[in-house]
């Protein structure tokens, strides 16, 4: 059965070029890359003093924007992986991040109950919107960038102006805390999942509560996201699930069950096939999972708490990669995951950003640093030939002689060693070689 979860007419923007990433590559870590089966390590950013709850990537594709326990945000330039900024303004850990269409603007929910909007080229925080009783757990801009709609451990949803700070309309929502916010990308819809096993859809204009989604367990929810396209919503709870919900059909489309989710909310993305490593066409097992992937391939990009990525084939469930591993330590669950052209950026309860790249590209990269790096070797080594026209052989005069400055030192050389015509070697003479 085909699905589409992205829009037919619009594939996720990639403003960069395979060019432009290969820029990046001295900005790597000097250690030893471990090639997988599909992806290696890149680099690590390192920055943050406690666990990473959340990573987004500008829509320009200029910035990873990273946020953490340790209450700050933190700016890196895709073009190098190297810190830009830290702005500081919470005073307690952040949940998650949010960027507005225009790529300027960054929202965050945190702890200490308020939602912010930073300027990200003033580097300050421009609105700070309060409100909430409780810690804030998710936010999300409307496509406009007009509204905010955020969700928190009061049982509430709000609906604020991003322009004067205003909450527009508070929603009683659920009966336990909302873990989990998305705006359809049309922006009339709102959907909330909480822990209390729910999954609700709102009308953002006039607040009323459209549809109610019951997982088939009663368990917490993790997350929810409307796809690309807003037909489908992706519901994950804490039964290691995610569900592919039809909402307008109140079906569930899809399961996908591999990854281990039992504590801590969780981001998932998609990942564009065209920047995929495997080689299908080598190999009719992965060619015949694969080949049905309908929504404008593209791939699921699954975090699990075992640190590992499950990259899945969103209409067969076959996981096709889980080359990606965060992190070796037992104690450190992947719970952030998020693409960047053909870089996927993981992030969890350690302090770590790792970017990760597919093992061609890599190896590519390295192959043409190694090989500019013999070519300037060799330029340096090896003389010079002159470009001027007058000292090269011409057509109509073969006879004429060449005497380069190496022959001429040659020459003086061996004339000094001999002394006279006594000795019995005959040295050949470069004047009399034809250099034609």
């Amino acid at each position: 059965m085909e699905l589409n979860l992205h829009p037919k007419r619009e594939i996720m923007s990639d403003t960069k070029n395979e060019e432009d990433f290969e820029d990046v590559a001295h900005s790597k870590r000097d250690k030893n890359f471990h090639a997988s089966d599909g992806f290696v390590e890149y680099c690590t950013l390192t920055g943050h003093t406690k666990g990473v709850t959340s990573i987004a990537v500008s829509p320009d594709k200029r910035w990873i924007a990273t946020a953490s326990a340790d209450a700050t945000i933190k700016l890196w330039n895709t073009s190098t992986f190297r810190l830009e900024c830290t702005l500081f303004g919470h005073n307690r850990g952040i949940s998650e991040i949010r960027w507005a269409s225009g790529g300027r603007y960054l929202a965050s929910a945190s702890d200490d109950k308020t939602v912010r909007i930073w300027d990200t080229e003033t580097r300050s925080s421009v609105r700070c919107l309060q409100g909430h009783t409780s810690f804030v757990s998710s936010v999300d801009f409307n496509p406009m960038g007009t509204l905010l709609v955020s969700g928190s451990w009061d049982e509430t949803v709000r609906i604020w102006s991003a322009q004067d700070g205003r909450c527009i309309r508070m929603l009683p929502a659920h009966s336990e805390p909302i873990i989990s916010v998305s705006i359809s990308p049309d922006g009339t819809l709102c959907a909330s999942a909480s822990y209390d096993g729910m999954a609700r859809i709102w009308d953002v204009m006039s607040g009323q509560c459209l549809k109610t989604l019951v997982e088939p367990i009663n368990v917490p929810l993790s997350s929810i996201k409307f796809s690309p396209n807003g037909q489908y919503l992706i519901v994950a709870n804490l039964n290691s699930q995610m569900r592919l919900w039809d909402y307008r059909s109140n079906r569930v489309v899809h399961l996908y069950d591999h990854h281990k989710n039992n504590h801590f909310s969780m981001s998932w993305d998609f990942y564009l096939s065209r920047y995929f490593p495997w080689n299908l066409s080598h190999d009719e097992e992965y060619h015949m999972k694969t080949e049905m992937s309908a929504y404008e391939d593209v791939y699921l990009l699954i975090p699990s708490e075992d640190g590992r990525v499950y990259i899945t084939d969103p209409s067969t469930k076959a996981v096709v990669d889980n080359s990606i591993q965060h992190s070796d330590a037992t104690n450190v669950s992947l719970l952030q995951v998020t693409s960047l052209g053909p870089f996927i950026v993981s992030a969890g309860t350690d302090p770590y950003v790792r970017v990760w790249a597919p093992e061609k590209l890599f190896t590519e990269a390295i192959n043409k640093e190694k090989g500019e790096r013999d070519d300037k070797v060799q330029e340096e080594t090896l003389p010079l030939r002159s470009e001027n026209p007058a000292l090269l052989p011409m057509e109509e005069d073969r006879d004429q002689e060449v005497i380069t400055q190496d022959s001429q030192k040659f020459l003086i050389n061996q004339e000094q060693k001999s002394g006279d015509s006594s000795s019995t070697e005959s040295i050949p003479d470069p004047r009399s070689m034809d250099v034609s």
